[in-house]
C-alpha cells in the first residue's frame, strides 16, 4: 500500500528531471581520393579482352557461335603493400624501432647457462670430428700400404709360379738326356 503511494512522487522526479541536450550527428563530406593516392593505395584489376571464332557449341552441336570478344578479369584489384616512397616522414615511435634480427636478446641464468652448456657440446663433438677425421686418415694410409704389399705379393706368387715351371721344364729336360757312361778305373 505504501508503494502505491510512492508510484506517483517518482512518476512526478522524473518529470522534473533536466532534459538532455540533443546530439547531432553530421556525417563527413565524402571525399573521393585522388587517382594518384588510389594508386599508391590500391592496385585496379586487370581486364584482358579476347577474340575467338567461330567454333561449334560443346552442350549443343547444332548451334554454331560466330567469333565475338569476350573480356576475362586476369587480376583483381589489390592492396599496395609495398612501402611508402623514402619521402615519407615516418612517425617517431615508428622511426625507432629497431630490428630485432640485430638487437641483442635480453639474457637471464638459464640462457646463459644453456648457452655454455651448448658451446661446451660444441666443442666436444668438434674434439671427436678431429680426432675422428685423424683415424680415418691412418686408416686410409693403412689401407694404401695394404694394396702395395698385395700387389707385391701378387707379383712374388707369379715369380714363384714361373720359376717352379722352368725348374720343372729342366728337371724334364734332364730326365730325357742320355747319361754319360763313366769309367771306373781298374785297380792292380
Amino acid at each position: 500500500m505504501k508503494f502505491r503511494l510512492l508510484i506517483p512522487f517518482i512518476i512526478l522526479t522524473g518529470c522534473t528531471a533536466p532534459k538532455a541536450g540533443r546530439v547531432t550527428v553530421t556525417p563527413r563530406s565524402t571525399t573521393v581520393a585522388t587517382e594518384e593516392l588510389s594508386t599508391t593505395v590500391r592496385y585496379p584489376e586487370i581486364i584482358k579482352s579476347y577474340h575467338i571464332g567461330r567454333y561449334v557449341d560443346s552442350q549443343n552441336r547444332l548451334l554454331m557461335h560466330e567469333g565475338h570478344q569476350f573480356y576475362r578479369v586476369e587480376s583483381f584489384g589489390t592492396w599496395n603493400l609495398h612501402p611508402p616512397p623514402v619521402s615519407v616522414v615516418q612517425p617517431v615511435s615508428v622511426a625507432s624501432l629497431t630490428n630485432s634480427a640485430f638487437a641483442t636478446p635480453a639474457l637471464n641464468d638459464g640462457a646463459i647457462a644453456e648457452l655454455n652448456r651448448q658451446r661446451e657440446i660444441t666443442q666436444a663433438v668438434t674434439r671427436q670430428a678431429e680426432s675422428l677425421n685423424r683415424s680415418l686418415r691412418q686408416f686410409s694410409e693403412l689401407l694404401a700400404s695394404t694394396r702395395a704389399m698385395a700387389q707385391q705379393n701378387q707379383r712374388l706368387r707369379e715369380q714363384i709360379t714361373n720359376t717352379e715351371k722352368r725348374l720343372s721344364a729342366l728337371e724334364t729336360e734332364l730326365r730325357q738326356r742320355p747319361h754319360p757312361v763313366t769309367a771306373t778305373a781298374l785297380e792292380p
